[in-house]
């Protein structure tokens, strides 16, 4: 092969190897969608800061921290996805163990936030 057609053969494979994610520990999408579904998460976030949201089947968020906010939620792939009102989409992988959510950041995999998953909406 003459160098000219080689040289782009060794950048991709190169770049590919740079732009490889960790592995990070998570939960399948279909797993977590049947988990969460219906349910409450009553936790922290990373900061300390106690949060509960309840996960509305029809793919609803309710929520409250610091303030009471609403938003949505969806499944893609493995990925938790929320839009919270006036915020981009924002998503990350789960970690289920029983009753217990971590969800964590899918690049870095710092925990973002974890919490007890509770049936119904104990966030009102």
């Amino acid at each position: 092969m003459p160098i000219s057609r080689a040289l782009p053969v060794l950048f991709l494979g190169t770049l590919t190897a740079c732009l490889s994610l960790p592995t990070i520990a998570h939960t399948p999408g279909a797993v977590v969608q049947q988990s969460l579904s219906g349910a409450s998460v009553v936790g922290a976030l990373a900061d300390g800061t106690s949060y509960c949201e309840f996960h509305d089947p029809g793919g609803l968020v309710v929520g409250r921290d610091t303030a009471v906010y609403a938003g949505t939620w969806r499944i893609n792939g493995d990925a938790m996805c929320y839009t919270y009102t006036g915020e981009a989409e924002d998503c990350q992988f789960v970690q289920i163990n029983g009753t217990r959510a971590v969800f964590v950041d899918m690049i870095a995999g710092a925990t973002l936030s974890q919490g007890n998953i509770v049936p119904g909406n104990v966030c009102s």
